[in-house]
């Protein structure tokens, strides 16, 4: 699932625009291993093991992706229809020009944020409180170069967003964002907000390309607390453009992608599958206290390479 802003209001100078949106911040519950991945349920239909006091963006989980050109200005305009909390947010990447003086009030306080496209790369948007950005407010704020000198190589661009999914956070989590009170430093881990254990109830993750194409993945690590995830892709290899463990350029199986940063690497479907037409996507969390393994699939389509590809998360 994939929700992007992307709205230009006015042209300025030479490849200068505005980007604005309104964002509505609600509380509601979830299901924490795939809070808004169809078939959605309504929270009577969730069980207990499942059940998640969410705050969605936008009625969305990961957050909607911000996304601009280098010199663009952005304008976000948060309206806070929750009860009883105030929010905060903090926009990594971008260079501030008006952030809120103090938190947004609860019950429908509105902010308008400011800020400045300085320079390319894959970071992220959040609550400034660790346990709101762990219920749903944070998502992806991708800047893009005009004259990108690896356009060459991909046809196709993708966000894939890592985070650890807890089911209290609000018990879990220090107010600094340690993982407390005797909790496990994580449960599940989500990409693009889904967990799954190949069951019928949570069928993994699907990554959707086509052979003989090639696309840009901006991972991106939205975990709660310092950690990083060890990514490798099954009989594919990776080039790093820029970011993570790896030195950009480098061709590499497997990679890290940390807390708050950002990896992008371009991936060619060049594999030829005959029966067999998924590959695993092994995702290892490496914490301070613990290990602990993830999975997704990297899916070759029936169609062909003119046809554009779907994108299951």
């Amino acid at each position: 699932m994939r929700f992007s802003i992307l709205l230009l209001v006015c042209a300025g100078a030479a490849h200068a625009a505005t980007m604005s949106e309104t964002i509505e911040i609600r509380n509601w519950v979830v299901d924490y291993q795939r809070p808004t991945n169809e078939p959605r349920k309504q929270p009577f239909d969730l069980g207990d093991n499942a059940k998640m006091g969410a705050t969605l963006a936008n009625n969305a989980y990961p957050a909607p992706s911000i996304e601009a050109f280098v010199g663009d200005d952005i304008e976000i305009t948060i309206v806070n229809q929750m009860l009883a909390q105030e929010v905060d947010f903090v926009f990594e990447g971008v260079d501030a020009k008006q952030s809120a003086p103090h938190p947004i009030s609860q019950q429908g306080g509105t902010f308008r944020y400011t800020m400045t496209a300085s320079k390319p790369g894959t970071f992220w948007w959040h609550a400034r409180l660790p346990t709101q950005a762990a219920t749903g407010l944070k998502g992806a704020l991708v800047v893009r170069a005009h004259d990108d000198p690896a356009a060459s190589l991909y046809q196709e661009e993708r966000i894939l967003a890592l985070s650890d999914a807890m089911q209290v956070p609000e018990v879990c989590l220090s107010p600094s964002g340690v993982s407390d009170l005797g909790c496990p430093e994580i449960d599940k881990a989500t990409l693009n907000g889904q967990w799954g254990d190949g069951s019928n109830a949570y069928p993994m993750p699907v990554v959707e390309v086509q052979q003989g194409r090639c696309y840009r993945l901006r991972w991106l690590g939205m975990m709660s607390q310092p950690s990083h995830f060890q990514i490798d892709i099954q009989d594919h290899t990776v080039k790093v453009l820029g970011g993570g463990s790896a030195p950009a350029s480098a061709s590499t199986s497997e990679f890290g992608v940390a807390s708050g940063a950002g990896v992008d690497t371009v991936l060619c479907a060049d594999q030829h599958p005959i029966i067999n037409k998924d590959y695993s996507i092994k995702m290892t969390y490496v914490g301070k206290s613990m290990t602990k393994s993830f999975s997704a699939k990297l899916r070759y389509s029936s169609g062909s390479a003119s046809e554009k590809p779907n994108f299951h998360v």
